[in-house]
Parts: C-alpha cells; sequence; structure tokens
C-alpha cells in the first residue's frame, strides 16, 4: 500500500523565480523508480497533487504533505477539500 500511494502523489512547483520543475512518471521507466524519486524529493510543507482516485479524495486534488507515520497511511495529506479550500 505505501508503494501505490506514494505513486499517486504528483510534486507541483511554486511559482517563484527559483521554481523547480519536478519529475513525472513519463520520465521513469517503472513505477517504483517513479516512487524512489518522489519519496527522495518530498519534503514536509510541499504541495501535491493526485493523480489517481483513491477512496476517499478525487483525482486532481490538491494538498500539503505533512510527513509520514511509517504505517496506514504512509503519507500524511492535508486536502485542500477538507480544508475547505482550493
Amino acid at each position: 500500500m505505501r508503494k501505490i500511494f506514494i505513486l499517486l502523489i504528483v510534486l507541483i512547483p511554486f511559482l517563484v523565480s527559483n521554481s523547480q520543475d519536478y519529475k513525472t512518471r513519463s520520465d521513469f521507466s517503472s513505477d517504483e523508480s517513479y516512487g524512489e524519486y518522489v519519496k527522495k524529493t518530498l519534503k514536509i510543507g510541499m504541495r501535491v497533487r493526485l493523480n489517481q482516485k483513491d477512496e476517499k479524495t478525487q483525482k486532481g486534488s490538491y494538498g500539503i504533505y505533512y510527513g509520514t507515520n511509517n504505517g496506514n497511511p504512509p503519507c500524511l495529506v492535508a486536502w485542500d477539500k477538507d480544508q475547505g479550500t482550493s
């Protein structure tokens, strides 16, 4: 489950002069290599987007990554819809 959830997260660059262009799944030969990239790159406070629907959140939803508890769920994200923002 952990690997699958990480793959659902897309890194979103902030619109600032120093913004970094993040790689997408299409830049990698496998889900595993993309998942490793996301795990290495993802930092607390980063904006993320869900690229597949899960049981509670719609595809395309945005949120803020707050860390992991190495359990279930493996990624802690405060989704904008849950916060009443967009």
